[in-house]
């Protein structure tokens, strides 16, 4: 799926939350990384209807096989240009 659309499964899952998104960013295969107004990074993976989870970016990260880090930055823009 694009990120694209898992951002946009993410503003209709979590109308609450989208309101105070200030940024996002892809983080691999079917997920995002929000940023909210208080600088806190999320991160929403959507399979389908059924398969999804939001959780922080620290909770995604100890979850992962390996312990392996994001490969973006937790304050890294990737919609900036410098």
């Amino acid at each position: 799926m694009l990120q694209e659309d898992v951002f946009k499964q993410f503003k209709k899952q979590f109308p609450q939350y989208s309101k105070w998104v200030t940024d996002w960013f892809p983080n691999g295969r079917d997920s995002v990384r929000v940023r909210v107004i208080d600088g806190s990074d999320y991160v929403f993976t959507y399979h389908n209807e059924f398969d999804w989870r939001f959780e922080t970016a620290v909770s995604f990260i100890n979850g992962m096989k390996g312990g392996r880090t994001m490969n973006v930055g937790l304050h890294d823009n990737l919609h900036e240009t410098k």
